[in-house]
Parts: structure tokens; sequence; C-alpha cells
């Protein structure tokens, strides 16, 4: 497999936009994340957000709402390209960072799984609630503008009463303090009786550690560094819990995002030639959409046999169903962690991309749909079949050892013949040839009525490329995958009609980076 792609994290963001996270429950996340060593991002999603986000990206809900039966969204969610996992809950999300990563630090040393459960109860018993009390306006205060309707709303709904009574004051508020400093004590006397470490996994970090350390960094940030709030809680027990944090500095960090918007997740057929990792035609055309609206994304390449598996994990439908009925998993596959829509099928891509990505040059000009789902139906029968049964044997040249088994049997069920039979040898090869090489030629005529290939005109689409000049670059990508470049069926394919096609190929090479 490639190398570990960047973790998703889903996470609410406040006003700050030098820290920008705030949430004691995505900060136990973060910090796991951060202690691990793990490569993540972070998608901000704010509150009204959080439920339609998740239920397009497959999270599942967390806990129910007062009803009893209707699901509540929580965040932390993170998404695992690697692995195409998605997981709600900031304990399920360490356990699953556990089992994945194991050549990572350890957030729940032997034995303490269960310790690590109980210290969850006991820490909300002793702290979180009093510290949620206090904390709740300068919370509300943070929030951007488009989480500060909704929390007000649900909040109030489930008081039955205006935050600002709900929030305590003069010797209510005082109260709350009252409970918080003798919570924080029992929380001192277990260091205490742990000979004093600077952690309560000792002289190491554990997952109850950052438990702790969330809801009081959430404190201080909240409050502010400088409040007179954040400055009684830090210098309570002898001002353990400033020193607590602390330690703590080296875990905080928020990935900064260096680019506008997230990296979208790029499924792609793997291949094992030099220069030809990337040699699915289908997964070339919706590529070539990617590069050239210069779309930040990362490629997952997936060996053969394990695409069926990466569609049971993204909890995506297949993109077909064969003649018999059976289910028929194809890349590309691309996941948008912006808005968690995941999509199948280079075409159904390159307009998902269109709609949701505007200010990029389009790929479908109004009013060229049809007309693309016309040029492609004209396409199949003139020479994309002929074409496809002349290379497809090739293939295996460019599969891993250990995908040659699943290659083989995928394609002599589409062909209903084994693979040597889809291109014979002698005439009936020759006759392959003579029927590819004359769609090209009808191609070429078209082109010539359209002036492509002009000066003015070098693309199908005039000056700028289209969709339906990526179907026909891609052609040429996958071709030169599986015959080597310097191959008699490479020439003989780019020296169709003198030539014209490898210099129409050329100028693709442009948008021909794999990410």
């Amino acid at each position: 497999m490639s190398e570990q792609l960047e973790l998703v994290l889903y996470d609410i963001p406040s006003k700050d936009t030098s820290l920008k996270a705030w949430s004691p429950n995505t900060w136990v996340t973060r910090f796991a994340l951060n202690y691990k060593g793990i490569k993540y991002r972070t998608e901000w999603i704010e509150f009204p957000d959080i439920e339609p986000v998740c239920k397009k990206i497959g999270a599942a809900p967390t806990s129910f709402k007062a009803d009893g039966t209707t699901p509540r969204y929580t965040v932390p969610v993170i998404y695992d390209p690697n692995t195409a996992n998605i997981v709600s809950d900031s304990w399920k999300i360490a356990e699953y960072l556990e089992k994945t990563y194991p050549d990572t630090p350890i957030l729940f040393p032997p034995a303490t799984r269960g310790l690590a459960a109980a210290s969850e109860v006991a820490l909300g018993t002793v702290t979180s609630t009093s510290l949620w009390y206090l904390c709740l306006l300068p919370t509300f205060a943070c929030m951007n503008e488009g989480s500060v309707a909704y929390y007000r709303t649900t909040r109030e709904a489930r008081f039955k009463k205006k935050l600002e009574e709900v929030a305590p004051k003069g010797d209510v508020g005082e109260g709350y303090w009252k409970q918080l400093e003798v919570g924080m004590a029992k929380v001192a006397g277990w260091f205490d009786a742990n000979e004093d470490k600077p952690f309560l996994g000792g002289d190491v970090l554990c997952y109850a550690d950052f438990s702790l350390a969330a809801w009081i960094l959430y404190a201080k940030i909240v409050w502010g560094e400088n409040s007179e709030d954040w400055k009684r809680l830090a210098t309570l027990d002898g001002g353990r819990w400033g020193r607590y944090i602390e330690r703590f500095d080296k875990w905080t960090a928020v990935p900064k995002d260096e680019r506008t918007m997230s990296e979208l997740i790029f499924y792609d057929m793997q291949g094992t030639k030099p220069g030809c990792k990337s040699w699915s035609p289908n997964c070339w055309s919706a590529r070539y959409t990617l590069n050239y609206k210069q779309l930040p994304y990362r490629t997952q390449f997936v060996p053969f046999e394990e695409i069926e598996s990466v569609y049971k994990k993204l909890g995506v439908e297949p993109t077909s169903r064969r003649a018999d009925g059976s289910p028929h998993y194809t890349l590309p596959v691309l996941h948008d962690p912006r808005t968690g829509a995941t999509v199948t099928d280079s075409t159904a891509i390159a307009d998902y991309l269109d709609r949701t990505y505007p200010d990029t040059p389009p790929v479908f000009p109004e009013g060229t749909r049809v007309l693309h789902a016309a040029f492609y139906q004209a396409l199949l029968p003139m020479s994309e079949m002929q074409w496809y049964s002349l290379i497809v044997k090739e293939g295996l040249t460019n599969i891993a050892p250990e995908s040659k088994a699943a290659y083989r049997a995928s394609k002599e069920k589409f062909f209903g013949v084994k693979l040597e039979e889809t291109a014979p040898s002698g005439e009936r090869r020759e006759k392959l040839w003579r029927d590819v090489e004359n769609g090209y030629a009808t191609l070429d005529k078209w082109f010539d009525l359209g002036g492509v290939g002009t000066p003015e005109s070098p693309f199908i689409g005039g000056k700028r490329p289209i969709y339906a000049d990526f179907i026909v670059a891609a052609r040429f990508n996958c071709t030169k995958a599986v015959w080597d470049a310097d191959s008699e069926d490479f020439r003989r394919f780019v020296g169709m009609c003198d030539g014209k096609w490898k210099k129409y190929w050329d100028q693709f090479e442009q948008y021909a980076q794999v990410n």
C-alpha cells in the first residue's frame, strides 16, 4: 500500500484563530493523535452541521437524545483514509488508534483499560459537571456565529430557561466553585497516592491524563489565560493544575491549514510499473479533472482485490450491476471530507466537482452534459470495446502478483472468455486493430469538423479542455502503462492518423501529475 495518508479529525471551531480548538471531548482525541505522532488534519464543522455531516459520512451516533430514541451525533469523529474507517466518540477513537497503529506510543498501558474507563466516570463525577456550568457562558461567547443560535436554542430547550439563567452567578456560582475545588482536591489525592508522579499513568501518559487535561485546557481556553477564573483554577492545590497542564504543551498543536480547503481523498487502482502507478483509464479521466481544477487531493492506491472492501468500509453502493445481477465495484472513488460526500464513477465525480466547486474551471460547460453522454455512447461501439479487448490481458503486467487472480477473475467474468482469448493472435487480432484505427479515424473527422487540434482550438473544448478531452486522453495513459512506450503496439496506437493523436495527447502532460 502507499504511504500513510493524513487522518481527518472533525472538530468545532472557535473565534480564536490562533488555536481554534476548544471542545474538551475533541481535545481528548487531538491529544491522542498528537501524542502518537499520527498525521492528521482538521475538518472544522459548526454545531448545526454536526448531525448532517455525520450522516453523510456514515459516522455512528454516540448516544440518544432526551426522548431515548432519537440518535445524537457528536464530535469528535475521525475518518481514516488508510483503512476507510469512520469512528465516533473519543473513547472508541482511542481504542481504534491503539489497534490500528500499534507502533505508536500507547494510550492504555497493559491491564489499565478498565481503570481508564472507571477514571472517566470518576472525573465526570468530581470535576466535569461543576466545570461545565462555570464555563457555560464563556463557551457560548467563544463560538462562531454559525453555532451561536443553534447552541442557545438547543440548550435552552433542554433546560427550559435562558442560558444566562442556567449559568451560575453569585452564591450559586460560588457553590459550583466549591464543588470544583473539592473535586480537584480529590484528583490531587490520586496523584499523591501515586507517589506524586507527573501523570495519572505515573511517569508516562495514559488515556486518563488526556481526559483530565482536556477539561483543564478547555477552561483555560474559554476563560482566557489572564482571567481571574483561570488563575483561580490553575493555583488550586498549591498550583498543581497550572503545572500539570504545562506538561501537555508539546501535544497541544493544532495543524495549521496550508490550504484553503481540505484535501479530497482519491481512490485509484494500484499499478506496479515505474511511472505507471496510476493507469486505469476511468481513474485518469477523474484525475485529469482534479488536476485541471487544481483541487487539493491525495491518492489512496488500492490493490485490485481490495476494491470491494473499500466500498463496504465507505458504505457506498456498487457502481453498477453485472448482467447476472451481482454487484460490480470499480474505481475511481472520491471522498470529500468538506461535504462528507463519497462519489463513485469517473463521470459522476467530474459532475460532482463541477457542481460543488463552481469557482474552478468547468469540465461540463453549460448545456453540454447531454452532449457528453452522447459522445461517450458513440465512442463505445466505434472503438472502445475493441481497444479494451486489445489491452485488457496486458493489464496483468501492471498488477501486483497477489492481485493477478482477482483481476483475471473479474475481467473473465466481464468478457465471458479467458483473458488470452480477448485479444487473439493472427487475423482476429488484426481485425481488432483495424476496428480501433477506423474508430479513431472517425473521431479524427469529428475533430476536424470542430477545428480541434488547431492553435485556436487545441482541445474539444476549444482553448480549454473539457471532460470529453479527458476521456480520450485517459485511454492513451492507460495504453502506455500496459504496453511499454517503446513497444510496437504502443507506437502503432499513438501513430494513428499520421501521429495526430500523439500531438493531441502530449498537451495533457500539464494535467498528468499523480498526487
